[in-house]
């Protein structure tokens, strides 16, 4: 079963690549340069700028602790592997992928894949891992709005079938995190992608993707953007919940409605 990946470079891309090596017998996987992993600033205002340095230093930390050392991934042996510049992402994609056959593209955290590669006739199955319970929770950053909206138990991950809408093709299944109120804003977000991934490696083979159909998406939802995301949100984060949100709400005993999750594998 032939696998080609595309992701970005951050540790849990790479726990993800980690998981499917040992599923799949062969995989092209293709990494994406994203930004560093704790992006450097110009907010000129000290107290959003410790709040903004805090806040990707704890994503770090969590990253590393729920995926442990991405290093050790370099001595795995892909069929291939290669990185790409993200300013080049379209234009490497079409090239790299040109005479590439596979059963499964799987994207996850990387740019938007063109069209003209969803209408290759020799990748029979194109889906892609969101960060977030669509059709609510769309687009970038998608799963720190739960938790600044005082929901967390809305954090979650999408497998979809790539379309030419943002996160918006039909739902194959969703996976929620399990409160744990210790956690933190990252913790919870990679703790949920945890239980993802692990179900999704036991769940997906050549029977499952046959004849795997999804659950069309019923309306449009919304889809947050980069601009929606400011530092300034982060002063609810740390300065008044110093993070711990989660343990406010199961606290104070808020009613979280449970959400409305999708799955088709169960019936395969």
């Amino acid at each position: 079963m032939k696998l080609i990946l595309i992701t970005g470079n951050h540790p849990r891309h790479f726990y993800l690549a980690k998981k499917l090596y040992k599923k799949f017998d062969n995989i092209f996987w293709i990494i994406e340069k994203r930004e560093k992993f704790i992006p450097k600033t110009n907010i000129k205002n000290l107290k959003l700028k410790k709040l903004y340095k805090k806040h990707f230093i704890k994503r770090n930390n969590s990253e590393n602790k729920f995926f442990g050392d991405y290093k050790k991934i370099k001595s795995l042996k892909f069929y291939k592997k290669n990185y790409i510049d993200r300013k080049k992402f379209q234009i490497s994609i079409k090239s790299l992928l040109k005479d590439e056959a596979a059963d499964l593209l799987l994207s996850f955290g990387c740019s938007k894949i063109d069209n003209l590669i969803l209408k290759k006739r020799n990748i029979k199955k194109h889906l892609n891992i969101h960060g977030g319970l669509s059709p609510n929770f769309r687009g970038s950053i998608s799963n720190f709005w739960p938790t600044y909206l005082l929901e967390p138990q809305l954090t979650g991950y999408t497998l979809h079938k790539l379309s030419d809408s943002i996160d918006g093709g039909e739902i194959i299944f969703q996976t929620s995190v399990k409160l744990n109120k210790n956690d933190g804003i990252h913790d919870s977000n990679c703790r949920a992608l945890k239980t993802f991934i692990n179900y999704f490696v036991k769940k997906i083979n050549i029977k499952s993707l046959r004849n795997l159909k999804g659950i069309k998406q019923k309306n449009f939802g919304k889809i947050w953007q980069k601009k929606d995301w400011d530092p300034k949100h982060l002063d609810l984060i740390y300065n008044k919940y110093n993070d711990k949100i989660i343990n406010y709400c199961l606290k104070n005993k808020f009613k979280l409605k449970k959400p409305n999750l999708i799955n088709v594998l169960e019936n395969n």
